[in-house]
């Protein structure tokens, strides 16, 4: 009778997660239809600006499931953009109780796409040289020194607000199209999280 009864649960289990995984074959593959149809008239690149294509191509990974709900995909990466203000320690904080962390710029291209769709807020990053002044540091470990840099003109600056509170964290600047600045850490900013699929 055990036997029948896990029997009959693994049967229905396995029938849930056919008709799941159909649903999202077929919405993906709706997406791609869609997309080589727009093909016949218009590059991608035309048809739709950078913000756009991103977010489709987002869309399709979250579809594929590699990114949690409210994730980002781009370039092997999920990203979660809040919307919520937090100072750089506890955003650090919550994207590590996410099994991520503040987002490590590589590379350019990753520079370009976020700065192509962040709303005009400031943001976090996972870069701070609080250890020693001007000694920054990627929270993951990647050495900045071997990653490109996209501060601001005239940053990191480490400007002293007084009472030995200086500049120690990084942030994409919301007044220059997501440069780079240095800021308070405990200014609440908006924060991106980063983790790989």
């Amino acid at each position: 009778l055990l036997f029948a009864v896990f029997t009959m649960f693994l049967l229905v289990l396995i029938s849930l997660v056919n008709t799941k995984s159909s649903q999202v074959n077929r919405d993906v593959q709706e997406l791609k239809e869609m997309i080589k149809s727009l093909n016949g008239t218009y590059t991608f690149e035309t048809a739709y600006p950078a913000k756009q294509k991103y977010m489709l191509i987002s869309l399709l990974y979250s579809f594929s499931g590699r990114c949690p709900p409210d994730w980002d995909f781009f370039s092997g990466s999920c990203y979660f953009m809040s919307t919520a203000s937090r100072p750089w320690h506890r955003a650090k904080d919550y994207c590590e109780s996410k099994e991520a962390h503040l987002l490590v710029v590589n590379n350019a291209n990753e520079q370009q796409y976020f700065s192509s769709i962040l709303e005009p807020y400031h943001y976090w990053i996972g870069l701070s040289d609080t250890e020693e002044e001007m000694e920054w540091k990627w929270v993951d470990g990647t050495d900045y020194r071997t990653t490109p840099h996209f501060w601001d003109d005239g940053q990191p600056d480490n400007w002293n607000w007084g009472a030995d509170h200086t500049e120690d964290c990084g942030s994409f600047h919301r007044y220059s199209y997501g440069r780079w600045n240095d800021d308070r850490c405990t200014t609440p900013y908006r924060f991106i999280c980063e983790k790989e699929t």
